[in-house]
């Protein structure tokens, strides 16, 4: 081809001017043929729907903070509303997912001495206390103080029993003597004394 008519067909092309319509097909075209290529329809679809997201998030950021505060508002305030209840489930939850009773028997016990270690806490909260007690008594008469190999040895489970014993022991001196409003405390507390020490005595000499 000639010079002449190579000129002659480039000023041609130049003075194509295509329409919106036309200019919004090719670039299309040319997307679409480049993501089959590439194939990377799945990426994209996930980079676009992480992308609405993050922008739904930009747009809503104040409302989303909100919310956070709000539901985190709700849990401080239901552990003041019903700190009983809230106590409990946590309580709970520590002995189920504890490995053995050696363990279950360690978490009673320490939950009963640290809520009950004065004489205030036992006088307001008698129902309380004798609830607690009655678990940590549950949980220490099924140890068994002979120890369990490989998972806890006889001192430990002696030492732990022996603290059981010491608190009740002081619990019970505690107790106003005249005073018929904690006779139940005082009764139960005896009671769980004269078990702790049958116990500790069987396993002596073990």
């Amino acid at each position: 081809m000639k010079e002449e008519q190579v000129i002659s067909k480039l000023t041609s092309l130049k003075a194509i001017n295509p329409s919106q319509v036309t200019l919004r097909d090719i670039k299309q075209g040319v997307f679409q043929q480049v993501k089959n290529e590439t194939n990377p329809q799945s990426l994209f679809y996930t980079r676009e729907a992480f992308g609405t997201i993050a922008h739904f998030i930009q747009l809503h950021k104040l409302a989303f903070y909100g919310l956070a505060l709000v539901i985190v508002f709700v849990l401080i305030s239901i552990s003041f509303i019903i700190p009983n209840q809230f106590h409990t489930v946590i309580l709970y939850s520590k002995l189920a997912f504890a490995p053995n009773q050696y363990q279950k028997s360690r978490i009673a016990l320490q939950d009963v001495t640290s809520r009950f270690g004065n004489n205030k806490q036992t006088e307001q909260n008698t129902q309380e206390l004798l609830q607690s007690l009655a678990l940590a008594n549950t949980e220490l008469s099924n140890l068994k103080l002979k120890g369990v190999k490989g998972e806890y040895t006889q001192q430990e489970c002696h030492k732990l029993y022996q603290e059981y014993l010491n608190y009740l022991i002081k619990e019970e001196k505690n107790i106003p003597a005249k005073d018929s409003t904690f006779s139940s405390v005082k009764s139960q507390i005896n009671s769980y004394q004269e078990q702790a020490e049958k116990k500790l005595h069987m396993y002596s000499s073990s």
